[in-house]
């Protein structure tokens, strides 16, 4: 595991004098989804730098964890962040792989483009990053979801009565500026005066909205597809795992999550798999469009 948490100039100081037999992984942010990959990640032994505005994310202590340090957060400071990437990586003797695990790490990767990075994903990834945009995708393959309106397009009255009335779920179309906002990714508004106070907070924050249909759920039911797809020249999964997946070039599983945090809309921390084709079949479709 990482001996500590560094400064900026405390990571390049250490990494100059480590050297590596293969490009190691930047993993971003470090909490839980960024252990999570760092383990994958560790397990076929691919050293691991994990990155993040602060120490307190439970990705640096783990033993999957070689180095870990601070740079500058891409939401507030892109060519700090640039700048601070790509010293790290002039230390290293080789390029480095990026594996951002939050919106706002991965259009800092893809936007600025540091020096001596790979990125571990296809730049153009934004279709799916933006909700409104992964909705529309939804609605061209036939994909269900609740009911949902864009405030840009739709005026607060009509919107709440579209998705059946209070109680609404209020949620971004790009989810980091929300987050930083309500600490939250979601918020639920029983009325009108919630509603209002969201949305005017939302804006404040130069946060697109989406007003959605609240749908119960029940805990352990949800089900979603994780998946991995190879680069074109990469290598193809097809007859590995089950049903739908088992056909295609990617690589995934369905699951539900047993463990969340926080419960209501949180990080799927620890999944069970489960067979579900008409959930892969759904996915997959919407994966092979946006690649």
């Amino acid at each position: 595991m990482a001996d500590q948490f560094h400064s900026t100039a405390g990571l390049r100081e250490a990494l100059a004098t480590t050297t590596f037999d293969r490009p190691p992984a930047l993993v971003a942010n470090a909490h839980v989804t960024g252990v999570s990959v760092a383990r994958a990640l560790a397990a076929v032994d691919v050293p691991v730098i994990a990155l993040d505005r602060d120490g307190d994310g439970v990705a640096p202590p783990s033993d999957a964890v070689d180095f870990a340090g601070t740079v500058s957060y891409p939401l507030e400071d892109p060519d700090g962040f640039r700048a601070d990437v790509a010293s790290l990586v002039a230390e290293l003797g080789t390029e480095a792989v990026a594996f951002p695990c939050m919106d706002e790490w991965v259009r800092g990767f893809a936007d600025t483009q540091p020096e001596g990075v790979r990125l571990s994903f296809d730049p153009g990834m934004d279709r799916v990053l933006d909700k409104a945009n992964l909705y529309t995708l939804a609605d061209e393959y036939g994909v269900p979801y609740p009911e949902t309106r864009d405030l840009t397009e739709t005026n607060a009255d009509d919107a709440i009565d579209a998705v059946g009335g209070f109680p609404v779920v209020i949620k971004p179309a790009h989810k980091r500026k929300f987050e930083e906002a309500f600490g939250t990714n979601v918020v639920r508004a029983t009325d009108r005066a919630e509603f209002d106070d969201t949305v005017r907070a939302a804006r404040e924050a130069d946060a697109r909205v989406l007003v959605q249909e609240a749908v119960p759920v029940e805990t352990g039911r949800d089900a979603s597809l994780a998946s991995y797809r190879p680069p074109a020249d990469g290598p193809s999964f097809a007859g590995v795992g089950r049903g739908p997946v088992a056909d295609h070039d990617a690589l995934g599983v369905v699951g539900n999550a047993a463990v969340r945090y926080p419960q209501g809309f949180g990080t799927s921390c620890l999944v069970e798999t489960v067979d579900q084709p008409a959930v892969a079949r759904r996915a997959l479709s919407v994966l092979d469009e946006t690649g």
